[in-house]
């Protein structure tokens, strides 16, 4: 299965009342010949919108004439932490 896929794009947005900002935005390969999971840790400064409202969007999208076979990511442990 692992060679069904073509790769995928991972974004992460935030939407405000001002609109949509897009925070992280990587295509990732797929895991030819099973290599086994790699986990990706981000840390990604939200300070400039501190103190608003926002929606954080999580997206996983192919490219147009893509095959979707395979292709899936996983967002896991999620935290949004003040840091002083």
């Amino acid at each position: 299965m692992f060679d069904q896929g073509d790769g995928a794009w991972a974004e992460a947005d935030l939407q405000t009342v001002e609109g949509t900002v897009t925070l992280y935005r990587e295509y990732m390969q797929p895991n030819s010949k099973a290599q086994g999971i790699r986990w990706k840790e981000l840390n990604i400064d939200l300070q400039p919108y501190a103190q608003r409202k926002a929606d954080l969007i999580l997206k996983c999208y192919n490219d147009p004439g893509k095959k979707t076979n395979a292709d899936w990511l996983n967002w896991r442990d999620i935290a949004i932490t003040e840091i002083r």
